[in-house]
């Protein structure tokens, strides 16, 4: 799987297909990424896909010390299944 960063987040690549994305709204006023969606192209559900993107977007606001703004459930819920990867970044 490749990960892409694109102007709006990033993007998952299975085979060269794409396979879904993650929407990243970065705030230059009060330094947070929100990430209000991520979506899988149903033919590679169940594939890591979505955990993919969570794990990108986690890692750009580490790297670039934002803080995250999880309103899509699918990140919520990611990140409340994966605390070590929560304790990285801040969360508002």
């Amino acid at each position: 799987m490749d990960i892409k960063r694109t102007p709006e987040g990033f993007e998952a690549f299975v085979d060269g297909e794409r396979a879904g994305q993650i929407v990243v709204e970065i705030s230059d006023d009060d330094g947070v990424a929100t990430l209000p969606s991520t979506t899988t192209d149903p033919e590679f559900g169940g594939r890591g896909v979505g955990s993919a993107l969570v794990k990108a977007a986690i890692d750009l606001a580490e790297a670039e010390g934002l803080k995250v703004n999880a309103v899509c459930p699918f990140v919520v819920s990611w990140l409340d299944k994966h605390p070590a990867e929560a304790a990285r970044v801040t969360q508002v």
